[in-house]
């Protein structure tokens, strides 16, 4: 809450129990969160379907730079309605793992 006031943050992006924790905190009202309940009312929690590596942004909407398709393995892009796997790139997306070149190179793949 102390960085949400400081920085006046206009967006939050969590898991829901991290803005249950904000509405019950003791201490909430001692910080301005206004910024961040004048873009999205912070009283109305909803649960997206979003993977770690993603957060949110395969139900939440595109930001600037991000890319999303629906792709087979080979990263081409199917026809609407065919099933296959979502591939998404963007800023809130993961850029590997830590200390672990051979999972990067097995699990990242160049999109678009």
């Amino acid at each position: 809450m102390q960085a949400i006031h400081e920085e006046k943050c206009t967006a939050l992006i969590g898991a829901p129990i991290i803005f249950r924790d904000i509405l019950t905190h003791s201490d909430r009202k001692k910080y301005d969160l206004s910024q961040v309940e004048k873009e999205i009312p912070i009283q109305r929690i909803v649960q997206a379907y979003g993977l770690t590596e993603s957060s949110g942004l395969l139900t939440s909407g595109l930001w600037a730079g991000d890319e999303i398709k629906v792709a087979d393995r080979d990263g081409n892009a199917v026809p609407i309605g065919q099933q296959d796997e979502i591939w998404a790139r963007g800023y809130p997306t993961m850029a590997g793992y830590y200390g672990d070149p051979e999972k990067i190179q097995e699990t990242i793949t160049p999109l678009c």
